[in-house]
């Protein structure tokens, strides 16, 4: 029985060292536990931070993107829009070049005019004072196309004059329609002239604004990493 009870105490303070020496264990795990407890929280709210810094600088890159494309498609707009002026300026100096030489070509058709009356006038005025002459006592006034010392080839030069004299008036009336059709196009062009400078401006405005835009977001995204 001594035996026995020598053998049982052995065991239940074996038993006993184990389960003092497991306690401590224990207690050192939960030591370590409490250590690490607060730097696997720590670790847990930076993983958080950073998918949010990733999730910003997402949403900044995108962001970015639109912006370069916006700025693209801005400078686009505006080179056509530089393209379309630039040709207006050509027309509008086409017009202004057409409109002074047919405003020349007018000065010289009434010149023309003026002279062929001038001519008519005179030839008119020959013929009354042949007839004058020829029929002084009665007075009698014979007509045009029957005055004996009209000549048949001044007769002809009259007709001439009296057709190229209808000519020009025709063609003066015509010019003068051109001319006045010329300066409404090109108060036409001067309009759209001007409204194209207004929206270039603006399409300038939105460009500067967008570009200072970007680079700031750029200096944003760069400050981190400094």
């Amino acid at each position: 029985v001594d035996d026995e009870f020598l053998y049982v105490n052995g065991n239940f303070k074996s038993t006993r060292e184990a389960t003092n020496a497991r306690n401590k264990s224990v207690d050192l795990l939960q030591k370590d536990t409490d250590v690490l407890e607060p730097m696997v929280n720590n670790r847990k709210e930076c993983n958080k931070k950073e998918k949010e810094i990733n999730l910003v600088m997402e949403e900044k890159d995108k962001y970015i993107l639109d912006m370069e494309q916006s700025i693209t498609t801005l400078l686009e707009e505006k080179n056509v829009l530089s393209g379309e002026v630039r040709h207006k300026d050509k027309t509008l100096k086409d017009l202004r070049d057409e409109i002074s030489m047919f405003q020349q070509m007018l000065a010289v058709k009434d010149e023309l005019i003026m002279s062929l009356t001038n001519q008519i006038q005179k030839l008119s005025n020959d013929c009354s004072l042949d007839i004058g002459n020829q029929d002084e006592s009665t007075g009698y006034c014979i007509p045009f196309q029957n005055c004996p010392t009209f000549l048949t080839v001044e007769k002809k030069e009259f007709e001439r004059l009296s057709d190229m004299c209808k000519a020009y008036e025709d063609q003066n009336k015509f010019i003068t329609n051109e001319i006045l059709e010329l300066n409404a196009l090109r108060q036409d062009d001067e309009v759209r002239e001007s409204l194209l400078m207004i929206k270039i401006a603006r399409l300038e405005a939105q460009y500067y604004q967008t570009r200072s835009k970007y680079l700031y977001l750029l200096n944003k995204l760069q400050m981190p990493k400094q």
